[in-house]
């Protein structure tokens, strides 16, 4: 890997070459979705919080068991500001917060259970806890949850053409020998250095951390700083201390899953999570829809 002005220059590659098929993505609407963030001042954020959002839900429950609308698909109820999203992993100081976001986000077939709901939201900012003092961007809207469908397809099934100026243009479509790979060298790492670690307990001094998502699965790319910290990441960032960490985040629709795949040629390892964004970024209830938070939270595991 080389610097240079407009990036970075990469050399030496060496993997797989491309696959004989199209990844294929169907969208299509089903069901609705109600998010409703509201911000919350004083003492006991946390508790205050929780509070007053189960208490809408214990409401607007009893109303669509009254009018026979059902209850719903599934709910998620989270207050920011008190480092929520670590589950077991947050520090215990929750009770120096003085503020904070209540984050209420729900799932239902029929769109008007959800106009219930946000009136119900709306009604709670004049009249309900202390301290809570504002629905970020008004009154929050139903709107229509899309699912997203993905397979594979045989490129040799796929013609492909240029249309332009009235002329018509066939683009070949190149299906790769993937009889061959080439053998990716091993690399040999330097010994460790049995003192640097004692300064560096935390990953984020190890590594470059960054996460994403596929579909309901989240990919979590750890690079080492430097070139003596990588036998250290695999030999103690396994795939059973991810497991535990991020065990508080697992759907409970979804069967969970953490596998590492390691890559020597740049001393990095990818983590892959499956189960942890339920049916995926564009219908997930969750303040992090697309797992982009997974990295850095990953980044305050200590290894030592």
């Amino acid at each position: 890997l080389t610097s240079v002005p407009s990036g970075v220059l990469v050399n030496g590659a060496k993997g797989r070459p491309p696959s004989g098929s199209y990844k294929v993505c169907v969208i299509y609407p089903q069901d609705f979705r109600l998010t409703a963030p509201a911000l919350i001042i004083g003492p006991h954020i946390k508790e205050k919080g929780l509070k007053v959002a189960n208490s809408i839900l214990k409401k607007v429950k009893r109303i669509l068991e009254a009018k026979k609308l059902g209850g719903f698909i599934e709910e998620h109820v989270q207050v920011f500001g008190c480092n929520d999203s670590y589950g077991p992993h947050a520090p215990n100081n929750s009770e120096d917060l003085r503020e904070g976001m209540i984050w209420i986000s729900c799932k239902h077939e029929n769109k008007s259970a959800l106009q219930i709901l946000s009136a119900q939201i709306a009604s709670a900012g004049t009249g309900m806890s202390p301290g809570l003092t504002n629905i970020i961007g008004g009154r929050p809207k139903a709107s229509p949850i899309l699912k997203l469908f993905s397979f594979l397809t045989p490129k040799r099934s796929i013609t492909a053409s240029l249309h332009m100026d009235g002329n018509i243009e066939d683009i070949p479509i190149h299906t790769p020998d993937t009889t061959t790979v080439d053998e990716i060298p091993p690399i040999i790492e330097p010994v460790e250095n049995p003192n640097w670690h004692l300064n560096c307990d935390k990953l984020e001094k190890l590594a470059y951390i960054r996460s994403g998502d596929k579909g309901g699965t989240v990919n979590i790319g750890v690079v080492a700083r430097d070139p003596e910290f990588y036998s250290t990441l695999l030999n103690k960032l396994t795939e059973e201390k991810v497991y535990k960490f991020f065990a508080h985040k697992v759907h409970p629709d979804f069967k969970y899953q953490v596998d590492r795949y390691t890559l020597p040629g740049i001393r990095g390892l990818n983590f892959v999570l499956r189960g942890v964004l339920g049916g995926g970024a564009l219908e997930n209830l969750t303040p992090d829809p697309q797992g982009k938070a997974f990295g850095q939270m990953l980044a305050d595991l200590h290894l030592f």
